[in-house]
């Protein structure tokens, strides 16, 4: 459990942590130099099960490597300190996995925002539909990226139980992309492909609590996060292309989600966009852009092109005025 500043949610975290009905665990929280009370409270917990260690802001991958290097178990369950994992997530994924220390676990994710009750409350459909058992761990990731001519989704990183020597073999998290919203998908990315394959838990689930108006470090988008957002894909690509399968169609998945990386940084950051445009044209082009905005931007869209509606939505948001 990597810990920033969430001295209000830390203590519901590790509180759900404390209630699995599975109970050989040990937790392992790693405070990422708070400047609030965040280790105060995560203190108050220590035990036996639950160590807390203490290094200077470094970002989240820095927090997780620090844990994995402590870790002790076959299994590692990562959890974001203002997140909660339902109280069976352990013990039904862990009988899902059968003891294979090849395979992950994943279940599905529940959305709240901030000050709502997520007990109950229902998993996307969609989301859910891109989950699935299967041993070609290749197929899931270009599928989630967007490989069968869907929109694509998202795996948030709560969701997965991941064998110690799968992320052994897929390398620690790359502490050389913060700050960056997508340094999770890089690293399940590598792990995901060094898995013998995918299954489903469906009886267990992931809360990912989310903010109106976010301060967490996976939501600015600054020029420097978009920059290793853009650093994130190219790698993602460079470990599809190794596993020799179809490049065509990493190439598709990859320019589909590079497209994104260039709606949305244009036009506050132009030059990390054309940036992003040239590795577009590199890799052989797309036809996919993702939706601006209503109906009158996606007229826009549709007569004068993407940078135009882009263009006249960065105004508006930014004036309020149109």
């Amino acid at each position: 459990m990597p810990l920033y500043n969430a001295e209000k949610y830390v203590g519901e975290a590790i509180e759900s942590v404390i209630n699995q009905t599975y109970t050989n665990w040990e937790l392992i929280i790693v405070n990422d130099g708070s400047t609030d009370n965040s280790l105060g409270v995560a203190l108050k917990y220590q035990s036996e099960k639950i160590k807390v260690f203490t290094q200077e802001n470094k970002g989240a991958s820095a927090a997780r490597n620090y844990g994995l290097r402590e870790a002790k178990g076959d299994y590692i369950q990562f959890l974001d300190a203002d997140d909660v994992i339902s109280a069976n997530k352990l013990e039904e994924q862990l009988m899902v996995l059968d003891g294979s220390l090849e395979k992950l676990a994943v279940c599905s994710t529940v959305h709240f925002f901030d000050g709502e009750e997520y007990v109950g409350k229902k998993t996307s459909e969609y989301e859910d539909s891109f989950l699935f058992d299967t041993q070609d761990s290749f197929y899931f990731i270009t599928n989630l990226y967007g490989g069968n001519k869907n929109q694509g989704s998202m795996v948030q990183p709560n969701a997965w139980l991941t064998p110690k020597r799968v992320i052994q073999k897929a390398g620690n998290w790359n502490e050389q992309l913060s700050p960056n919203p997508d340094d999770d998908g890089e690293f399940f990315c590598r792990v995901i492909v060094k898995s013998s394959g995918i299954v489903y838990s469906r009886k267990c689930y992931n809360f990912y609590r989310k903010f109106n108006k976010s301060t967490s470090l996976s939501s600015p988008k600054t020029e420097i996060s978009y920059q290793n957002i853009l650093k994130s894909m190219i790698l993602k690509r460079d470990v599809l292309i190794r596993e020799n399968r179809d490049n065509e169609l990493v190439n598709a998945v990859i320019c589909r989600c590079l497209m994104e990386i260039a709606v949305n940084s244009y036009p506050k950051y132009k030059n990390v966009s054309n940036k992003v445009l040239r590795y577009i044209d590199e890799f052989g082009g797309t036809s996919y852009v993702p939706k601006i905005g209503g109906a009158k931007l996606e007229f826009i869209k549709r007569i004068f092109g993407w940078k135009s509606a882009k263009f006249l939505s960065y105004i508006y948001n930014s004036t309020k005025v149109w």
